[in-house]
């Protein structure tokens, strides 16, 4: 057990030691201290309430004789203040129920005082005037009060990412389970050179806990990234006093829809109390933020930076920060204590990224990368789109001499939006405003440090701060609607130390665990780009044909998405790329079907064209750019970043490759909005980085994958003497299996659907895409002793599916819906003419061995060994584009393989 907060416990001899002093007192005399507070505080002193008296603890006292007090009377609790001899109480007397001996604690804040008993809160009141002086204690009767001390407070700040060695806990107290740093498991990686290299792996059989910062903590925001494993519950708590003491937002495995699954509860000496609870239940094996925002009176918990519950409570009101599991596993990453108000910065970015030469060639990491220049010298435009809101963080050096100014919410002309011109010096700032040109204010104010300057638009509002202080701003009651930033009169090197930031930016480097991210297909993590390099890691990909992962939120109305790809270098037999293709990315999609939304394929249909896809049918496409030769000797391809960027204003979509306007589509009936998805095909694709302005973001979800069926009929043995191949499916299913046994494809006998006879063979997909494969011959046959294939077909809408025959180790295709390509490398001896995927019942029937001289004459005693069902291996529909959707059905009957009749 560990303790994070003092607890009093008074022997009978002391209390009787301080009884006696505070009776000898009598007249509440202040007796003061010799320490003296300054700035924010607390003052904490053991108390005992018995019977009757009054007990005083004094605070911000001066030489002046003005002093400020808490007082408990009689059960009473109130706040005093003398000032200039003239006494006033401050707010409201409280009843206090509190018996015996106890902890109090006095918070003294710029704008508040809270006075704490115990563990619950008895005060909380707003206060004016500077903090800092004497503190002092009095006290009478029977209500006794000692000694106080002062714990000086700042505002709290801390983050940990767990980079250190695996049994290393920095300052967290840790008690049962098991508690271990653990690095990605990329082999090679290095911390160095990795985007976010490590995370804490947490195991328990009965429980595991821990906890960091200190008792005094009182308004803050914690934040921490978790990704369940076997845990059936996750549990972020605030307020920690030990073990039995804390709150806590709690998370449980289960359904979208599980009643009670989120909870903020309240222990008190081991015993909960549900404040607030909601639906929804967890998805093991998915990063998750988890984040509780306190103060004194009010607790509010957020899942993936959307407010999830919000719960009232007098406990505690201070206390430090934990994790906790019941049992099973789950890594955790990314803690962030700070103020309740903290606004995140730019993402920290690996050094080593920003010092690569190729990464600063290609404007992936460094500042620069976000602006261009513009027509006039000292002009710099932002790359990006500010649709409701946009703040310039401007260090003070770049403001000396003349200054800058920043131009906020333009059409894209220097002299339209607001300018805001700033300029330094001697602790004073200069401010002017322009709007559209024409002069609105000036002023000077002073600086009350050296720390960065913020101008900030939101609505009509114009802000200049510094460290989070308004020094000067401006209303506009006719607020501007652009959307662009630039900087005007600026030094040449200001690109390489201005931030903009917004509410409606996200700005991934995935230096953090990707909790904003779901896989859709795949394993996505930190993972090596270059196997001949694998000390360097970033987010990816892999474990699918279609790697795919989507946002959590979605994107309404207009947006932006810039991000930099690559593919995984495959590296085998010294070729660098088997299949170098399909840098991809989706928006406006359902977050479950890539024929949702508008898909940008690059270097797609294997590296020969690029195209704009609306719900999976290609509206634009060119020929004109695709991957340069990535095996060739020449590295920059192999070593560099592609830049994409996807703009959707209205019904115009535009994509941009390395900043140049690739293709165009305006949409008649434009998507109004979705996820955004970043995928690959044949590859395992990279994301070096990712941006996104948007004008509105929806809550965030986790789109669920379907419970899936797997297939329960066993195979049937065709006996060696069988004369043929025949497959009716009346009592068994002949040799028909799922390809492979990971394959959500699910075979059933359907005794209400037949072309003839009492039942069909019916074939689901249970994903978007995927193989779709099914095994329907499994034993060899010669095709020259059985050279006739025939059966009977009823494809459900969307179905894409082929036969391929295994003739000599070398696949051979029969054409039915499957889209064949010259890519494929695959002989196609046959086509069922006319095939449709109609819903209705079609008869097909071929000569194989007629079908297999035509396109090798000199071929003979040729032996089948396998006939699958499956869509081709280089169609789109393995993505789900252009078929295959989830729950596509295909239907056969009276398959049969056997001499010609």
């Amino acid at each position: 057990m560990f303790w994070t907060v003092r607890r009093i416990l008074l022997p009978i001899a002391l209390l009787a030691l301080i009884a006696g002093a505070a009776h000898a007192a009598g007249d509440l005399t202040m007796r003061f201290i010799d320490d003296i507070a300054d700035g924010d505080y607390d003052v904490s002193c053991t108390i005992v309430l018995e019977g009757k008296g009054e007990l005083r603890v004094g605070f911000d006292a001066t030489e002046s004789g003005d002093v400020s007090w808490f007082s408990v009377a009689n059960g009473q609790a109130s706040l005093h203040r003398l000032s200039a001899g003239v006494e006033t109480r401050v707010g409201k007397n409280v009843r206090v129920n509190t018996k015996g001996p106890a902890l109090f604690t006095l918070q003294r804040r710029a704008d508040r005082v809270c006075a704490i008993i115990g563990d619950q809160v008895t005060l909380d009141v707003p206060w004016d005037g500077p903090a800092g002086g004497q503190v002092g204690v009095s006290s009478d009767g029977r209500y006794i009060a000692g000694k106080p001390s002062i714990q000086p407070v700042d505002p709290p700040f801390v983050t940990d990412d767990f980079t250190r060695e695996a049994a290393a806990m920095g300052d967290w107290r840790t008690s049962g389970g098991s508690f271990e740093n653990t690095m990605i498991a990329a082999p090679g990686a290095q911390a160095t050179m990795s985007a976010n290299p490590f995370s804490l792996h947490v195991e328990a059989e009965d429980g595991a806990f821990a906890s960091t910062g200190y008792w005094f903590w009182d308004s803050y925001r914690v934040g921490l990234s978790v990704r369940p494993a076997k845990a059936p519950t996750v549990e972020l708590r605030a307020w920690v006093q030990n073990d039995a003491n804390y709150l806590a937002l709690r998370w449980q495995k289960g359904h979208e829809k599980l009643a009670g699954a989120r909870k903020i509860v309240l222990v008190r000496d081991g015993v909960e109390r549900v404040l607030a609870k909601a639906p929804g239940g967890f998805e093991p094996g998915e990063w998750y933020r988890l984040e509780l925002q306190v103060t004194p009176g009010r607790v509010v918990g957020l899942i993936d930076r959307e407010p999830m519950l919000t719960a009232k409570t007098d406990a505690f009101g201070q206390g430090a920060v934990g994790l906790a599991l019941t049992s099973g596993d789950a890594y955790f990453d990314d803690l962030l204590v700070a103020p309740p108000d903290y606004r995140e910065g730019p993402p920290r970015i690996n050094p080593v990224f920003l010092a690569d030469p190729v990464m600063i060639a290609e404007e992936v990491f460094v500042p620069s990368g976000f602006w261009r220049t513009g027509d006039a010298a000292g002009q710099y435009w932002h790359w990006g789109e500010f649709f409701a809101d946009a703040r310039a963080i401007i260090p003070i050096e770049q403001l000396a001499g003349d200054g800058l100014g920043v131009l906020l919410r333009s059409d894209g002309q220097a002299a339209d939006g607001y300018r805001v011109d700033l300029a330094a010096a001697d602790g004073q700032l200069a401010v002017g405003l322009a709007r559209n040109g024409a002069a609105v204010a000036s002023e000077s104010v002073a600086m009350p440090s050296e720390q960065p300057v913020t101008v900030e638009v939101a609505g009509g509002s114009i802000e200049v701060s510094q460290d989070g202080r308004p020094l000067w701003g401006h209303t506009d009651p006719e607020p501007l609607t652009g959307h662009m930033v630039a900087l005007l009169d600026a030094p040449a090197d200001v690109v390489n130390t201005v931030s903009v930031l917004s509410d409606h930016f996200q700005d991934y480097v995935f230096e953090k665990s990707p909790t904003d991210w779901f896989a859709g297909k795949g394993e996505w993590t930190v993972t090596s780009r270059w196997p001949c390099s694998p000390d360097w890691t970033f987010y990816g990909g892999a474990g699918d044909e279609n790697p795919l992962t989507w946002t959590k939120h979605s994107y309404r109305g207009d947006m932006v998405l810039e991000w930099f790809g690559a593919i995984e270098s495959d590296n085998i037999d010294r070729i660098r790329y088997l299949r170098p293709s399909d840098i991809n990315a989706t928006i406006c999609g359902d977050g479950q079907s890539l024929s949702s939304g508008y898909s940008f394929i690059f270097a797609g249909w294997h590296n020969t064209k690029a195209a704009i896809l609306r719900n999976g049918e290609v509206v634009a496409e060119t020929a004109d750019v695709i991957l340069s030769d990535p095996n060739a000797r020449d590295l920059s391809s192999h070593r560099g970043w592609l830049r994409m960027r996807i703009e959707k204003f209205g019904n115009h979509i535009g994509w941009y490759y390395e900043k140049k306007l690739l293709l165009e589509y305006t949409d008649p009936n434009p998507l109004p909005e979705g996820r955004i998805g970043l995928w690959s095909f044949h590859n395992e694709p990279i994301a070096g980085r990712v941006r996104i302005w948007y004008s509105d973001e929806r809550p965030p979800s986790v789109v669920r994958k379907p419970d899936v069926r797997w297939t329960q009929l066993a195979p049937t043995e065709r006996p060696a003497d069988a004369p043929e191949i025949l497959d009716d499916f009346e009592q068994g299913i002949g040799e028909w299996q799922p390809r492979d046994a990971t394959t959500p494809v699910l075979l059933e006998r359907d005794t209400k659907v037949a072309a003839s006879g009492g039942a069909s063979l019916r074939i689901t997909n249970q994903e978007d895409g995927g193989p779709f494969t099914v095994e329907a011959v499994t034993t060899p046959f010669s095709i020259e002793n059985w050279p006739e294939l025939s059966f009977d077909y009823r494809l459900s809408p969307g179905t894409r599916v082929s036969l391929y025959l295994l003739i000599d180790r070398k696949w051979h295709a029969v054409a039915l819906t499957g889209e064949q390509t010259a890519w494929d490398k695959v002989p196609v001896i046959g086509e069922i003419a006319d095939a449709s995927a109609d819903g209705q019942w079609h008869h097909a029937q071929i000569d194989l061995l007629a079908g297999l001289h035509a396109v090798n004459p000199s071929l003979s005693n040729a032996t089948v060994s396998q006939i699958v069902f499956s869509p081709p291996w280089e169609s789109y529909a393995l993505c789900g584009i252009g078929g295959n959707a989830f729950g596509t059905s295909y239907w056969i009957d009276n398959f049969r393989i056997g001499p010609a009749e």
